[in-house]
């Protein structure tokens, strides 16, 4: 099965049985045409390998995408791959073989809450 076709029957299939937003189909469909497109108009379900998709991830990093993109990215080719072996139509997942190193997800700041100043206040007032 060529890949390209693979992604339309996916996004369509899979969408029908799980509760997703609609911006989190476009981003599926969006990562997984990237994918597509990084892989070759020839590819197919079967060069789904690990070695691909390892190098799909160095290529990435090349592009300076940040960790938190790339893990999304990675996800969802990870639930792809996984939607076609319950499918049987792959027997294995490329996954098992996969060694990725994505780097750290900086957590930006947050605000405390007000019950959170109070205890400060209340500790630093004592």
């Amino acid at each position: 099965m060529q890949l390209a076709d693979a992604i339309e029957e996916f996004v369509t299939g899979y969408f029908s049985t799980h509760e997703r937003s609609k911006k989190t189909r476009v981003a599926y469909h969006t990562d997984l045409k990237q994918f597509a497109c990084f892989a070759g108009a020839e590819a197919t379900l079967d060069s789904l390998q690990p070695t691909l998709i390892e190098t799909w991830a160095a290529h990435l990093r090349e592009r300076e995408y940040s960790p938190a993109s790339m893990r999304r990215k990675i996800v969802v080719l990870k639930v792809f791959s996984s939607y076609w072996l319950r499918k049987g139509v792959i027997t294995e997942s490329p996954f098992w073989r996969v060694q990725l190193s994505l780097g750290r997800i900086r957590q930006l700041p947050r605000a405390l809450t007000e019950v959170e100043m109070r205890k400060l206040l209340d500790q630093a007032g004592r």
